[in-house]
C-alpha cells in the first residue's frame, strides 16, 4: 500500500495489507479469518461513516437580522 498506487479493496489481496489497513482505519479485526470478511468488515465501516445529517429538510430554521 506504501506504493502510492490507489487501489480498492477488492484489489488487496494479501491478508497482511488488509489488516495493515483494518488498522489505520482504526477497525476492530475481533473473529476475522479470512480475507473475505476482512474486506466485508472494511466496506461496512466504510458505508456506515459516511457522514448524514441528524436533522431533516422540515427542521431547519434559518434566523434572518432584522433592522
Amino acid at each position: 500500500m506504501a506504493s502510492g498506487n490507489s487501489r480498492t479493496i477488492e484489489e488487496i489481496d494479501n491478508m497482511v495489507e488488509m489488516v495493515n489497513l483494518i488498522k489505520t482505519l482504526g477497525i476492530s479485526h475481533e473473529g476475522l479469518e479470512t480475507l473475505e470478511q476482512m474486506r466485508a468488515r472494511v466496506r461496512t465501516a466504510l458505508d456506515s461513516s459516511v457522514e448524514k445529517p441528524s436533522w431533516t429538510a422540515g427542521q431547519v430554521r434559518i434566523l434572518q437580522k432584522c433592522d
